[in-house]
């Protein structure tokens, strides 16, 4: 049940902090920086984080459509030994069937699409350009989440008092958390959407712009 940072991994930490950057989250495989300095190094290349990105991807959904295979063979068996006109007039045998196949059918066509994702992001990276990471749903919690930070910043906040107002205005349905708010706090930042007003330690207040209040 140890979960501190290996030896590696404080190595890398180090090192990305010595190049200008300062971890703030993860999920899965994946990494959230913060830009610590205005000539931060690159700590990884576009063709790295493509493959360790695709990488990842694809080991979830192998698992996904593994364990789907498995529980769908042990209910195949189970179905196997009941009576083929009663399986088939009662909804208690039939709707988990179903329910399973549909799960296991999105399953395989979410392997599909990222199929697809990886050629065309392939060739982008190999054509010197940056792939699109997101997926299309979640581009729009990313610009409701946007909102919802810049409506709370219309008057000067922390990050913790940003994340309580969040949730608020959003009546529970919206958390924040630290990392991922820091990460687009300090997009915001660099593109003038907003300013740091003030910074005690690791409590910093910002504020929206007059160029983020007319985007």
């Amino acid at each position: 049940m140890d979960v501190k940072p290996g030896k590696d991994a404080e190595e890398y930490a180090e090192y990305c902090r010595t190049a200008g950057w300062e971890f703030e989250d993860s999920r899965r495989r994946f990494c959230i920086f913060r830009k610590t300095a205005e000539d931060a190094l690159s700590i990884v290349t576009e063709e790295e984080r493509f493959k360790n990105i695709r990488k990842a991807e694809w080991k979830r959904c192998l698992m996904t459509v593994l364990t789907g295979v498995s529980i769908l063979g042990m209910t195949a068996v189970q179905l196997s030994r009941v009576d083929v006109v009663l399986m088939l007039f009662s909804n208690m045998l039939l709707l988990p069937g179903l329910t399973l196949a549909v799960l296991f059918a999105c399953e395989i066509l979410q392997c599909i699409v990222l199929a697809v994702w990886c050629i065309k992001a392939g060739r982008r990276v190999r054509a010197g350009e940056r792939p699109s990471y997101e997926k299309s749903w979640e581009k729009y919690v990313w610009y409701a989440m946007a909102v919802l930070i810049l409506i709370a910043l219309t008057e000067e906040c922390c990050g913790v008092d940003i994340m309580e107002k969040v949730q608020r205005i959003s009546k529970g349905r919206v958390k924040v958390g630290p990392g991922t708010l820091y990460a687009v706090l300090s997009k915001f930042e660099d593109n003038g959407i907003i300013r740091r007003t003030a910074e005690e330690g690791r409590r910093k207040s910002y504020i929206i712009t007059e160029s983020g209040r007319q985007r």
